[in-house]
């Protein structure tokens, strides 16, 4: 027994001996390996800025990170997300004291030109493709240059649409409104059956600021809009303005938007509407990317049409307001902006597909969406003569902030009509 004993020992000696052997003749390789590769990898750090796991823009996005990194070795790009909210308070800081990532998510127009004129962008004209005109459609970059500079990258534009809950509209015999008094009138019918009209929260992010903009533009035109926003306004534009500010007021005091001493959160109101409680809601059109999911409860039953009179204005509200930029110090910014270039055009082609935006990268050979909703949506956006970018691009940053307090204020009544049109139009 003591024989064997030895015996087992001694082999359980060689087996160990061997292992380490090994592992001193490969251990060294491996090493020697790994830290070649992770010398020549290039980590790149990105923002982007939604956080809602059902989005359609999150799991698009995502995954065209992922599609990016499991074809470069590299180059690997390292995304982190925030809630669209805490990330518009946090990139004016981050960017002011250089604490951006290599990419970021940025506004575009009035935001990021100030951006890229205080120095902080990275100019990418000389890294940008060769063939990157046969990609990009011309307007993508419209709004994102700053003297000469081309200073972010959009992916898709969105317009603001009216989504109509049909069902809802055909079970109370209510028309779908295609002017003013139209939209007055369905909107007296659904409270006198006790149910609010339109979706619509008292966040300042994502409250009243669409239904006011559209009604303005409706009853003044995006032209006299834009000049008495630039404060170049005459008399008689300010009061054509003002009549757009009146009517929106109309809506808030008849009840068409709830009940304005108690705003609700954007996420309420937007899970009445899903579960078909309240008709209409006035929205960014990448909303129909998580309406066209079959397990949202609004699948099939929605029609989109612009708000009641901008249609036979040919006007929407809207466009590329949505960018990435480069960090100006960023350490290797062609790979950066290269890496950029595919990440976007993988990503506007799955927002397509998901019907959650409408391309401004060539989309080649990508599957159309079926659905008839997004369709109505291209409609509206192919049609249209003019667009007005949303306002709080179209403003500078100061004077956005100031408008997205002031129309918060207007919708919840703590302010008139006059003080409104005061704060931002005449005000120096």
């Amino acid at each position: 027994m003591e024989k064997r004993q030895k015996i087992i020992l001694l082999g359980f000696l060689f087996l160990l001996a061997a292992i380490i052997l090994l592992c001193l003749r490969f251990f060294p390789r491996f090493e020697e390996k790994r830290s070649r590769e992770e010398k020549n990898v290039i980590n790149l750090r990105l923002w982007y800025p939604w956080e809602n796991e059902g989005e359609a823009y999150k799991k698009s996005f995502l995954e065209a990170v992922e599609a990016y990194n499991s074809t470069h070795d590299e180059v690997q790009v390292w995304a982190e997300g925030t809630e669209m909210e805490l990330y518009r308070e946090k990139l004016p800081s981050a960017i002011a004291s250089n604490d951006t990532p290599d990419i970021y998510f940025c506004f575009g127009d009035r935001y990021l030109q100030g951006a890229a004129s205080s120095g902080k962008l990275l100019k990418m004209n000389e890294y940008l493709s060769e063939d990157i005109d046969s990609r990009l459609h011309e307007d993508a970059v419209r709004g994102l240059t700053y003297e000469g500079g081309i200073y972010g990258l959009g992916f898709s534009e969105n317009i603001a649409v009216l989504f109509i809950n049909m069902e809802m509209f055909e079970s109370y015999g209510c028309r779908v409104p295609s002017d003013w008094d139209g939209l007055l009138e369905v909107c007296r019918e659904f409270i006198s059956r006790g149910i609010t009209p339109f979706a619509c929260s008292g966040d300042t992010d994502t409250g009243f600021r669409l239904y006011l903009e559209s009604i303005c533009i409706g009853a003044a035109g995006d032209d006299v809009c834009a000049r008495v926003l630039q404060q170049e306004g005459t008399g008689e534009e300010i009061a054509a303005f003002a009549d757009g500010v009146g009517k929106f007021c109309q809506l808030r005091d008849m009840g068409a938007f709830g009940d304005p001493w108690f705003p609700r959160s954007t996420q309420d109101v937007e899970n009445d509407f899903y579960l078909s409680k309240i008709p209409m809601y006035l929205a960014k059109s990448d909303l129909a990317g998580n309406i066209m999911q079959e397990n949202s409860p609004l699948y099939g039953k929605l029609s989109a049409v612009p708000f009641p009179g901008l249609q036979n204005a040919g006007q929407i509200l809207g466009g590329i307001s949505d960018a990435f930029a480069v960090n100006k110090a960023a350490a290797y910014p062609r790979e950066t902006v290269q890496a950029l270039e595919e990440i976007l055009q993988n990503f506007a082609v799955r927002l397509y597909e998901r019907g959650a935006g409408i391309p401004v990268w060539d989309t080649g050979r990508a599957q159309k969406p079926e659905e008839e909703i997004y369709w109505q949506i291209r409609e509206i956006a192919d049609t249209a003569e003019t667009r007005m970018q949303y306002w709080e691009f179209y403003l500078d940053r100061r004077r956005a902030e100031r408008f997205m307090k002031s129309s918060e204020e207007l919708g919840g009544g703590s302010i008139s009509p006059e003080q409104f049109i005061e704060e931002l139009c005449t005000a120096g």
